[in-house]
């Protein structure tokens, strides 16, 4: 497959990339808000809540940010979302 110039995000909405593993997108909406505040990314308004309520900063870092800590329960789907966060090129 020739390499696709995506954000993280438009990969999992992709067909021929992981959109088959997420099946249950709504499931994953904690995931995608972590993932745009990881990234830089530009979040919704329940997804800035979201960031405030788990970290207690008002706005995130508009570059990203280079480390995250994450506290989560089983079958939270660590495993499978570090798998893709780790599959994507840098």
């Amino acid at each position: 497959m020739a390499d696709i110039d995506c954000s993280i995000l438009d990969a999992i909405e992709i067909p021929d990339l992981w959109k088959p593993w997420f099946k249950q997108s709504e499931t994953w909406a904690l995931w995608r808000g972590f993932l745009k505040a990881l990234f830089g990314l530009r979040m919704t308004k329940s997804e800035l809540v979201c960031f405030h309520e788990c970290t207690g900063r008002q706005q995130p870092d508009a570059r990203g940010y280079d480390e995250a800590w994450l506290i989560c329960g089983r079958r939270s789907g660590k495993s499978f979302g570090v798998d893709r966060l780790l599959s994507r090129r840098f």
